[in-house]
């Protein structure tokens, strides 16, 4: 008799056995166990560096540039406030506009031209175009 049951709950483990093996595989496969595993993974490594959108230094460096405007009286504006856009996001919006500039200057002279090597008159043009976008939404 015991070796009857015995043998019953061995074939029962074995049925388990491979039921659960293909349990897994199919919740591996399922399309939502990325997503598991991005949250995971997200909690354990919280806000550590380089997982972090924070400024990993104390300082800025020394050729940060800041962007602003003024009132006719020498006043500042809000970049937000009155045109809807932030002051870092005009920055940005700045900078990308350079980048096709100098671009279009690299391919104008056959070789590479960064942002910064661009004339004060470009620079001028590419702040007008920025302008020109910006004064309508305030």
């Amino acid at each position: 008799m015991n070796n009857g049951e015995s043998r019953q709950e061995s074939e029962e483990s074995s049925a388990k056995g491979p039921a659960i093996g293909r349990a897994v595989k199919k919740g591996v496969r399922h399309a939502l166990f990325p997503m598991l595993v991005l949250v995971v993974f997200s909690l354990i490594v919280d806000e550590t560096y380089p997982f972090s959108d924070f400024p990993m230094y104390s300082r800025l460096p020394p050729n940060t540039e800041y962007y602003f405007f003024e009132a006719g009286n020498g006043d500042p504006l809000p970049a937000k406030a009155c045109f809807g856009v932030s002051a870092s996001a005009m920055k940005k919006m700045y900078e990308k506009r350079l980048r096709k500039m100098s671009k279009k200057r690299s391919l104008e002279a056959g070789y590479g031209i960064g942002g910064s090597d661009l004339s004060a008159e470009d620079k001028a043009a590419v702040g007008d175009e920025l302008l020109d976008y910006l004064l309508p939404m305030g």
